[in-house]
C-alpha cells in the first residue's frame, strides 16, 4: 500500500483509457441488448410492463451516455448540451421515476398492498416536478436541484427494494 504520487508513462495512460472505452462499450452494448429483449418480450406478450422496462433500460442508457459525454457528441443532441448539470439531473429524475414504475409493475402491488401502491403513484409526482424544474434552466438553484435529484434517486432505489419485500 503506497501513497506516494507517481508519474505514469504514456503507455500506462493509453492502456487505462483503452480499458475505460472497452468497459463503457460493453455496458452500452449490454443495455442495448436488454432494450431489444424488452421489445421482443413486449411484441410476444403485449404486456405493458415490458414497455415500462424498456423505458427504464433506455433511461439508464441515455443517462450513461450523457454522464460520459458521449450523448452530446451525437449530431441531433449536441444542442441540448447547454443544460449541462441540469440535464443530467433531469435524466436522473427520469431514471428514478422509471425505476419505481418498473418495480411497481413487476411486484404487482396493486393486488397485494394497495396502500403502498398508492404511495408509489404519489411518489412519481416528485421526479416529474424535478424534471420540469431542471429543464427550466434555473441556474441559480443548480446545487439544490443536484441534491434533490440525488435524494430522489436514493429514495427511488429504496422504494424499488421495498417492493420486492412486500
Amino acid at each position: 500500500f503506497e501513497l506516494t504520487p507517481r508519474i505514469r508513462s504514456e503507455a500506462d495512460l493509453v492502456a487505462a483509457d483503452r480499458f475505460q472505452v472497452m468497459l463503457s462499450t460493453a455496458v452500452y452494448a449490454g443495455l442495448a441488448l436488454l432494450l431489444l429483449l424488452g421489445g421482443g418480450m413486449y411484441g410476444a406478450l403485449r404486456d405493458r410492463q415490458y414497455l415500462y422496462y424498456m423505458v427504464y433500460v433506455g433511461a439508464a442508457l441515455v443517462f450513461l451516455f450523457a454522464h460520459n459525454g458521449s450523448l452530446y457528441a451525437l449530431p441531433w443532441v449536441k444542442h441540448w448540451g447547454h443544460w449541462r448539470t441540469l440535464g443530467l439531473c433531469a435524466l436522473v429524475n427520469v431514471l428514478a421515476a422509471a425505476t419505481v414504475v418498473t418495480a411497481r409493475g413487476f411486484a404487482g402491488l396493486s393486488r397485494t398492498t394497495p396502500a403502498f401502491d398508492r404511495g408509489l403513484k404519489l411518489f412519481l409526482v416528485v421526479p416529474g416536478v424535478l424534471v420540469l424544474a431542471c429543464l427550466l434552466d434555473l441556474s441559480a438553484s443548480v446545487r439544490a436541484l443536484q441534491y434533490a435529484s440525488m435524494l430522489d434517486q436514493v429514495v427511488a432505489g429504496v422504494l424499488a427494494a421495498a417492493t420486492t419485500v412486500l
